[in-house]
């Protein structure tokens, strides 16, 4: 057991380490801080993380950065793995429909990528939204999802610099179509 009365659960828990994390977000892909969060709560057995968990998750994070074994970035904080590996669009084993919130800017933008790339390489953004919506395992374009695709577009340029990103040429706006440059 630990100072807060845990016990032990992931890798002879003596709190969670750096190397936890690099490993966790290693093996699953980008995760926002907060489901982060919950997930390591659920391991450890709680419905869900109090403050000394999420300082000790945060931390650790913080520490996996600065090892340079992971990256965190963006609004809501998102943890990727460390540079150099290419973003893909994940789909849940269960088949469960993740939540637009917790799903990276950079999933979003590869699926506007690739919808305009099948596209013929111009489609009006609307049709792009909704065919991105299915390659993320949504089966209805709602407006939580209309606002995530609409940040990517906005933020296309950082996304497509960012070392997670997995796209070999930029998407332009063009009036009311996403146009492959």
């Amino acid at each position: 057991m630990n100072k807060w009365g845990f016990s032990t659960v992931w890798g002879g828990y003596t709190p969670f380490t750096a190397e936890d994390i690099a490993a966790l977000i290693a093996e699953q892909g980008p995760t926002q801080m907060d489901s982060l969060v919950r997930q390591v709560s659920r391991l450890w057995g709680y419905s869900r993380g109090g403050d000394s968990i999420r300082v000790n998750i945060i931390d650790a994070a913080r520490r996996a950065e600065r090892d340079h074994k992971v990256r965190i970035a963006g609004r809501p904080a998102f943890v990727y793995p460390v540079a150099n590996c290419p973003g893909t669009i994940r789909i849940t084993e269960s088949g469960d429909q993740r939540d637009p919130d917790e799903i990276p800017l950079e999933e979003y933008h590869l699926a506007l990528w690739l919808a305009v790339s099948v596209s013929g390489g111009s489609v009006e953004v609307q049709d792009a939204q909704r065919i991105g919506a299915g390659l993320l395992g949504f089966q209805r374009l709602t407006a939580n999802l209309t606002d995530r695709f609409r940040e990517a577009i906005n933020q296309s340029t950082q996304i497509e610099s960012s070392p997670y990103s997995n796209v070999d040429s930029p998407l332009i706006l063009d009036g009311d179509r996403l146009v492959m440059k």
